[in-house]
């Protein structure tokens, strides 16, 4: 990820900016894609293995969902039911209701996109 967003060399089109590289390679590219949250699952391999979510065997540890997703945003959030932590941490019940929520998501993506075009 700092290679992403920092590289050690700079990119052949960048422009030098006061003296030094413009690290934002956003600027750059013509599509983005951007982690809206990060939900951590603490299952048994049985219950990965019960599902489709984690590839057939299970080998699938991370998994990007699109925010578009619903169905599949809601399964996780069916098996995130099921573990340990949905007494314990709050943080995983609050992302899953934004995540759930379209509107809201709707929203924060449009505000995100609108950001990223105004750098």
């Amino acid at each position: 990820m700092a290679d992403l967003l920092f590289p050690f060399e700079p990119l052949p089109n960048w422009k030098k900016k006061r003296g030094r590289w413009n690290p934002n390679p956003l600027k750059e590219w013509k599509s983005y894609l951007a982690v809206v949250k990060v939900v951590s699952l603490h299952i048994t391999l049985e219950q990965a293995l019960r599902t489709d979510l984690f590839g057939r065997l299970g080998e699938e540890r991370v998994k990007l969902v699109d925010l578009g997703d619903r169905k599949r945003i809601r399964e996780h959030y069916d098996l995130y039911l099921q573990g340990p932590q949905a007494q314990d941490d709050p943080l995983p019940q609050e992302a899953f209701n934004m995540l759930l929520n379209e509107r809201l998501t709707d929203e924060r993506a449009a505000q995100w996109r609108d950001n990223v075009r105004n750098l």
